[in-house]
């Protein structure tokens, strides 16, 4: 159910008292309360499940983030026609797993459980939990 502001309060964020420009790990806390007030913001960060359906049978090709290339590679193959996939977003912070407080990383890992579990081949909490303990120690 969506948290209405009361009458005469026009900024939802204010009524829930969020920041504007949150650090990553307050925006994680408070993910389902900025979802209340933003459609780009559920459009990014939803589960790609809701996105992408439960069954990854019904697609031809799976490809991770990190494989950008090789789709482009088949595309291009297919298609006949050098395609080219620049990177159009580039501005903000770099937030990595380092920037993350352990809790906010359990709240992710907890939040996408479902995307871990229908993209497992692909991508590992377990992995995630090796890589941050890594960074951390750095």
């Amino acid at each position: 159910d969506a948290v209405l502001p009361p009458d005469g309060c026009k900024d939802i964020r204010s009524y829930l008292d969020l920041k504007i420009e949150p650090d990553i790990n307050y925006f994680i806390e408070n993910l389902e309360n900025y979802f209340q007030f933003s459609d780009s913001i559920v459009h990014h960060a939803l589960p790609q499940n809701k996105y992408i359906g439960k069954d990854l049978n019904i697609y031809d090709l799976i490809c991770p983030i990190e494989n950008l290339q090789n789709l482009r590679q088949i595309i291009s193959h297919n298609a006949k026609v050098e395609i080219k996939l620049p990177r159009l977003q580039t501005a903000g912070p770099k937030i990595t797993l380092k920037d993350l407080t352990e809790k906010s990383l359990k709240k992710l890992i907890e939040f996408y459980a479902e995307d871990y579990q229908l993209l497992q081949d692909f991508y590992s909490v377990d992995a995630i939990w090796q890589q941050y303990k890594t960074v951390i120690r750095l």
